[in-house]
């Protein structure tokens, strides 16, 4: 495979968190000048790792798994930075890390009405149980904006997310593999 294999991968492999990669690096560099070694020692793990990826003639893209902790951690720091308002400088970083969990929030909506009508043959029997879960999800995201702020509540909704895609992954699976 070519040098930039893993450069096209990353995206689709890291997928939705991907989208945090680019903000990650920045915010790394970021807590490096101001000598934050728990980020500095992420960052060169996740860079050292990647270089050694992209180097090696040889490509699989299992061979990406190591990546995988350094990338979850630093995006975790990035996105704990931003929910708990801690200073992130520039500005445009962390109103950048809020409006991809926004957009994620509204990718739940879609798929909170989408999912259940996939999984059963009967349109409107998903279709109840997509205003059921849309009237729990809407109850839930109340009662945490009272408590928690608006922010951490759409970071719960990405998490339902990633736990929808995965179901949808896993079904897919069982069904075509058998």
């Amino acid at each position: 495979e070519p040098f930039c294999y893993y450069f096209v991968n990353i995206w689709a492999d890291f997928l939705p968190w991907s989208l945090f990669i680019p903000l990650a690096a920045i915010y790394a560099y970021k807590k490096w000048r101001v000598e934050d070694e728990y980020i500095t020692f992420i960052f060169c793990w996740a860079v050292l790792v990647f270089t050694f990826l992209c180097v090696v003639k040889a490509k699989h893209p299992r061979y990406m798994l190591p990546l995988y902790p350094a990338l979850s951690i630093l995006m975790a720091a990035l996105i704990d930075d931003t929910l708990k308002g801690s200073a992130i400088h520039p500005s445009w970083l962390r109103s950048s890390v809020r409006w991809i969990i926004f957009t994620m929030t509204g990718l739940v909506a879609i798929l909170l009405v989408i999912v259940p009508a996939y999984f059963f043959n009967y349109s409107w029997i998903g279709l109840g149980i997509s205003l059921l879960i849309l009237l729990i999800v809407i109850k839930v995201v109340f009662l945490l904006r009272k408590k928690h702020g608006p922010v951490s509540v759409y970071f719960t909704i990405c998490m339902l997310t990633t736990v929808i895609g995965w179901g949808i992954y896993v079904h897919c699976l069982t069904v075509h593999s058998r």
